[in-house]
């Protein structure tokens, strides 16, 4: 699911892939839009999702980066500032 644009929140403009975070038409906040996914069936997705376990992991088939690169990178730690 590659980021394809960004759209405002407010008034749905759309502008490409760069560094803006306000609408020039509206002023509203600009959001990441998404190519739809192939497999967009909301019952399925929902049912995958609920079926999977009680972590962050239930989550997996919806990741920012590909699958590819988080099994490349074998176990991921995140170390929390304090």
């Amino acid at each position: 699911m590659p980021p394809e644009s960004l759209r405002c929140k407010e008034c749905r403009t759309e502008y490409p892939l760069e560094a803006r975070y306000v609408c020039e038409q509206c002023f509203g906040p600009l959001e990441v839009a998404y190519a739809p996914r192939q497999d967009a069936d909301p019952d399925s997705l929902r049912r995958r999702i609920q079926s999977g376990p009680y972590s962050m992991w239930r989550y997996s088939d919806f990741p920012a980066r590909s699958a590819a690169h988080v099994r490349a990178a074998g176990r991921v730690h995140a170390v929390a500032p304090r």
